[in-house]
């Protein structure tokens, strides 16, 4: 769901908010935000409606693309413990052969 911004809405998953000239985003730093400001408000609404209202924001924004790439290395560092713990459950090792009928 796009979030509402002055006049438009940010497609950026990474957008909060907004203020007279800046701009509130998520910031990859792990629980902080990240504000940007601009010198004016059409300075401000020019980068809403061109990098935020734009399905391109990821291409555009720096932020965004440091964003992705925060959340691509969580994945992955959740898949290689996933696959660590599975490798230990199913080693060889650990099983024990039995030659029971």
């Amino acid at each position: 769901m796009a979030n509402y911004f002055g006049g438009g809405h940010a497609v950026c998953p990474y957008y909060k908010g907004e203020g007279q000239w800046y701009v509130l985003c998520e910031s990859p730093a792990r629980g902080a935000s990240l504000s940007l400001q601009f010198p004016g408000k059409t300075a401000m609404v020019r980068h809403l409606s061109q990098i935020c209202g734009s399905f391109y924001y990821k291409e555009r924004c720096p932020m965004a693309r440091e964003n992705e790439r925060k959340y691509q290395l969580d994945m992955r560092s959740l898949c290689m413990e996933r696959i660590a713990l599975a490798r230990r459950s199913v080693n060889p090792i650990n099983r024990r052969k039995t030659n029971e009928p």
